[in-house]
């Protein structure tokens, strides 16, 4: 989905123009005097930048040495056209310049980089003539030189470890006089304030002034006052060489988490390996006694209703391929609608499976490896040319959130959409697109390895939903509704998952 291009406006009474083949479009202005206690602290876009084919480039392309000039290019994920640049930048008069702030400033834009390159400048503030700068990288590293001095910020690859390569992201970084936070599709990921030379031991202020306490009030300052935006370098050394940009915006003041989070069906999503909505033709075998029944709500339509009791009898049976998709990439998505309506008391399911895998159908009503087993209270564990149980000490914050019984994520018998991510070395389970369990693991010690699921998954040729528990633990096949059966063989964003779920709602 594209946004719409904006036109030439005048902010806070400056007029903002320029040639019209260097002209991008602006954002809108303050509105008129009413009610609004302090028009000068609310957000605002000041320049939006659309890249749709055929139109000008906004702004100035510049090749640098060895490079290319930015050219508008197609891209089928995005929608329409977006900015490649390689080896070149795009430069325009910064519209913040000598525009009161009360609260800083935000950048946004969806970036997609092929290569992890932390070190180029994702886009720079500069002052032409004078010599001030301020940068921010991929990675959030924030370099500073101005008037005050120089300090930079660096919060390591936590950020840039976000940001996969040859994906789209939505990045939205807020700079304000108490610091600066990151947010990486709808995520904070980093957040930084107080003293910015106390954050980095590379830190320094020159001789001349060090006696000035160089704050992030010196950001600030030196956003509204320096002559340009650059976008993929930082007017002297640090380029970020290949990128795709698209939806650039610069916005007044502190963006919130909202406006930094994508609009819902803005996220490229990837095709499905594997998809089934039990709508039309269906090529998975009902074990036991579930059905496919029509519900009320049209936006379901036929789902899945599995029946209710007895202990690996009651099943969705899958395709034998449908985890056999992740050889080349690592990486997996499972997601699926759960509405527990016709489940009984929570009691009754409280550590039944969601979704499991084997090698083959239980024998003596007992399933042993290769398995993957996803169970409904929001853990899972996988055995499969390597194993790992997901323990407490995997996951990041110490311990395993289980979801039943008195927190039963179903417990109100409305539609909720889970969802499991898993790469390498690490997996997340989230309930409506927010992560409620996350783990961690180095893919290699033993007990800790979830690779043998992409490189031998087709030895899960016997994929399970709705029951069929692991090992011979009794607990029961749970009477769940399921729709819309989803598998990528890519690990999907909080944001992609998000948009899932509005396109369904």
């Amino acid at each position: 989905m594209k946004i719409k291009e904006w036109t030439l406006i005048a902010i806070a009474g400056v007029a903002l123009c320029c040639a019209p083949a260097a002209c991008q479009k602006w954002g809108e202005s303050d509105p008129p005097a009413g009610n609004q206690k302090n028009p000068d602290a609310q957000v605002r876009t000041v320049a939006q930048l659309s890249f749709d084919v055929g139109s000008d480039i906004p702004g100035e392309t510049v090749a640098l040495a060895g490079g290319a000039t930015p050219t508008i290019v197609e891209d089928a994920q995005r929608g329409g056209g977006v900015l490649y640049q390689n080896g070149g930048y795009l430069r325009f008069k910064n519209p913040l310049q000598k525009l009161y702030v009360a609260a800083g400033a935000s950048v946004s834009m969806w970036v997609k980089m092929p290569a992890v390159d932390t070190s180029g400048a994702l886009f720079s503030f500069v002052d032409e003539s004078g010599g001030s700068v301020l940068s921010v990288t991929k990675s959030a590293y924030l370099s500073y030189t101005g008037a005050n001095g120089t300090f930079d910020v660096n919060p390591g690859a936590a950020v840039s470890d976000a940001l996969i390569p040859d994906r789209w992201h939505f990045l939205a970084i807020s700079l304000t006089y108490e610091g600066y936070a990151v947010y990486v599709d709808g995520e904070k990921k980093y957040e930084a304030g107080g003293e910015p030379n106390a954050e980095s031991a590379a830190a320094t202020k020159s001789a001349a002034t060090k006696s000035i306490a160089v704050s992030y009030a010196s950001v600030v300052e030196l956003l509204t006052t320096v002559s340009h935006f650059y976008l993929g370098y930082d007017g002297a050394s640090s380029e970020v060489k290949e990128a795709y940009f698209d939806d650039v915006a610069i916005w007044k003041n502190k963006i919130s988490e909202k406006d930094a989070t994508p609009v819902k069906g803005d996220e490229p999503l990837p095709e499905p390996v594997y998809l089934n909505t039990f709508d039309a033709s269906n090529d998975a075998q009902i074990v036991g006694a579930g059905t496919f029944a029509a519900v009320d709500d049209p936006k379901f339509g036929v789902v899945f209703q599995n029946a209710t009791g007895g202990t690996r009898q009651n099943y969705l049976k899958l395709p034998s391929n449908v985890l056999s998709h992740s050889t080349e990439t690592n990486e997996m998505t499972i997601g699926v609608w759960v509405n527990a309506a016709n489940a009984g008391a929570s009691g009754a399911y409280m550590w039944s499976p969601l979704f499991t895998a084997y090698g083959a159908a239980p024998a003596n009503n007992e399933n042993t490896w290769p398995m993957l087993a996803l169970q409904y209270r929001g853990v899972l564990q996988v055995n499969n040319s390597g194993w790992c149980d997901f323990t407490d000490a995997q996951n990041v914050n110490g311990a395993n959130a289980l979801y039943h019984d008195a927190t039963d994520w179903l417990a109100d018998h409305e539609w909720h959409y889970y969802t499991v991510t898993l790469t390498e070395t690490s997996a997340k389970v989230y309930f409506d697109g927010v992560t409620v369990n996350e783990w961690a693991v180095d893919g290699n010690s033993d007990g800790a390895v979830i690779r043998g699921l992409f490189t031998n998954g087709a030895d899960l040729n016997y994929a399970c939903l709705g029951g069929n528990q692991a090992w011979n633990w009794g607990d029961p096949d749970p009477g769940f509704m399921f729709d819309d059966f989803a598998v990528y063989n890519v690990e999907l964003t909080a944001a992609q998952i998000l948009s899932i779920i509005g396109k369904k709602k």
